[in-house]
């Protein structure tokens, strides 16, 4: 993307352009324009087109391929975004934006270490990057590399102190070290600043699971339940709390409201096939955890911790790891 003076300039040429009535679909820029409004919009398909038709008009136009694969990381389409993205540094192979943007791809088809080469270099061009800090430390997550992620999750907190996500997953970090403090009051920072975001209370939950303290568990993931009725996050981490206390019937009422949310939440259909092991319906459980695994879910191992974390904190605990689809 140009400066934003040459944006506020030619937007101002192109308003006044649409005012008069003399649009042209022939400029590139009052194509471009309309792709970022409507992606601000959140019609994502429809800014993929004009983006496309932005790219028929000037072949160079790296913005115009960069939020083309922002629409098409929105829309879970994380090959295309990355096809874009390559397009993107064949122009400009500074565009620290444009590594962001693939690995941020890389990390939702779960190639972590390409997403690190290349939030590494998003990073190298920007040392002031927080997101790029803030998914980077999402790759490190997800291989069991907490102390990695615990650093560059708060590397990414100070410069945006105010990232609600970040916090909820240095929030995860610490439960998985077993630092129940630190993640409690982390998530307890997300609450406070907004006390909407049901993922707060989602890590709330996580952390007092993680303590066997079952019961604030089951109370921080109903209170997610009632911000989030449609998502499966908050009825999947109710009945990991309510499994944990035994209460086996009641979890795997949760575990179905998992799936009803989301038929494609592979988590959900391994925790039930628990629920259903305790329950003794040993046929059933193979059932969930055959489709979980055609589902691609694969349980986090315990003890996963690197050496590095070891010594930075000698006890890792399993967490549940769910991150949400936006990382921006």
């Amino acid at each position: 993307m140009n400066t934003v003076l040459s944006k506020q300039l030619v937007l101002a040429v192109i308003c006044l352009t649409l005012m008069t009535g003399c649009a042209s679909t022939s400029n590139p820029w009052i194509a471009y324009l309309q792709g970022v409004n409507a992606m601000k919009q959140g019609n994502y398909k429809e800014a993929i087109k004009s983006f496309d038709q932005t790219i028929d008009l000037d072949k160079n136009f790296v913005s115009a391929f960069t939020d083309r694969a922002d629409c098409e990381i929105e829309l879970s389409e994380y090959r295309k975004a990355v096809e874009s993205i390559n397009r993107a540094l064949q122009i400009d192979e500074n565009c620290g934006h444009a590594f962001f943007l693939r690995g941020s791809a890389y990390e939702h088809l779960g190639d972590y270490r390409k997403a690190e080469e290349d939030l590494n270099q998003a990073i190298r061009l920007n040392n002031k990057y927080a997101k790029g800090y803030s998914v980077r430390g999402l790759t490190f997550l997800k291989r069991y590399q907490y102390a990695k992620a615990i650093d560059d999750f708060n590397s990414a907190l100070a410069l945006d102190a105010s990232d609600k996500q970040t916090l909820c997953n240095l929030a995860q970090a610490y439960v998985a070290t077993g630092d129940y403090d630190k993640a409690i009051a982390t998530a307890n920072k997300v609450i406070d600043a907004d006390e909407k975001f049901f993922l707060g209370y989602i890590a709330a939950a996580q952390a007092y699971d993680a303590q066997k303290k079952y019961d604030q568990a089951i109370y921080y993931s109903t209170r997610a339940v009632t911000l989030a009725p449609t998502s499966p996050i908050p009825f999947n981490q109710r009945g990991l709390a309510n499994l944990h206390a035994g209460k086996n019937k009641e979890a795997l009422e949760d575990f179905f409201k998992a799936i009803s949310a989301d038929p494609k939440f592979g988590e959900a259909y391994f925790n039930r096939a628990q629920a259903y092991d305790h329950l003794g319906k040993k046929a059933l459980a193979a059932e969930d955890r055959e489709e979980s695994r055609k589902l691609g879910y694969k349980p986090a191992p315990t003890n996963k911790a690197t050496d590095d974390d070891k010594a930075a904190k000698g006890k890792t605990t399993k967490v549940a790891q769910k991150s949400n689809k936006k990382h921006k």
